[in-house]
């Protein structure tokens, strides 16, 4: 005999999503796709000052062609 038995768990799901350098809330359309961003994470390591630190951006689409419009080498 199976006995079975009722659980919750708790999960965690995005809620909204801001720009990290306009601060403007990405929208979503019909179906609750966010508009397309960049989302960037980094662990610094050992050679850094900020050792051991993490941190992550968002960047919308708008912004990342603000950012990247400065560098020098350019994307192909």
């Amino acid at each position: 005999m199976i006995k079975t038995e009722k659980r919750t768990q708790e999960t965690e799901v995005v809620g909204n999503i801001y720009c990290n350098m306009c601060g403007r809330q990405l929208k979503t359309d019909k179906h609750g796709y966010y508009e397309d961003f960049v989302h960037i994470e980094k662990r610094w390591g050992y050679t850094s000052e900020k050792d051991g630190k993490e941190q992550s951006v968002d960047i919308c689409e708008h912004c990342w062609d603000k950012f990247t419009a400065g560098f020098a080498i350019k994307d192909k």
